[in-house]
């Protein structure tokens, strides 16, 4: 279920960055349907992570189609909410899944808001968030998985360097990080 892989390094070239209408056509824009449906893909995968056996399901986020296409505001809210069984203690797990690194780094949160919003939402609520975050493959089997404490994180961006203590490689990795 889990892979790993390596690290690589990048190395920076002298060539100059070409403008946006230099680019080449392999460059795909993502539409908000497929961002969705993979975001979706990979809130499923993350399921799989937190096994009904040890987690309650408390909240997820909402299929738009469920609201009859109204905004419904929980959705602003970490994807997912559980109950560790063993502990009793609740939890959030906001997932974000990327095929790969932008500029060197995980960016986890597109904007400072959405990442304020998540560290109110922990504080508010006194309730832990933790970051679910995949790298590559795809969104239902990943080639990389993480999760990290969103109050060991400090900016929208997380370097592999940072991350390296929270990789998921195993099952029993995530008790490791939870309790």
């Amino acid at each position: 279920m889990f892979k790993s892989i390596k690290w690589v390094s990048i190395e920076f070239s002298d060539d100059p960055i070409p403008k946006k209408s230099e680019k080449t056509k392999k460059t795909k824009k993502i539409t908000k349907k497929e961002a969705f449906k993979k975001g979706k893909a990979f809130e499923l995968y993350c399921l799989d992570i937190f096994p009904e056996n040890e987690f309650d399901l408390l909240e997820m986020t909402h299929n738009p189609n469920s609201a009859n296409g109204r905004f419904v505001e929980s959705d602003l809210n970490p994807d997912l909410k559980f109950r560790d069984k063993k502990t009793n203690v609740i939890f959030s797990v906001e997932c974000k899944y990327r095929s790969n690194l932008f500029k060197g780094a995980f960016k986890w949160a597109k904007y400072k808001d959405q990442a304020d919003r998540y560290r109110e939402y922990e504080t508010e609520n006194n309730i832990p968030v933790f970051i679910a975050m995949g790298l590559g493959g795809t969104p239902d089997d990943p080639e990389q998985m993480f999760i990290m404490p969103l109050k060991e994180i400090k900016y929208n961006s997380v370097y592999p360097s940072a991350l390296e203590d929270y990789e998921i490689t195993e099952s029993q990795d995530v008790f490791k990080i939870l309790r």
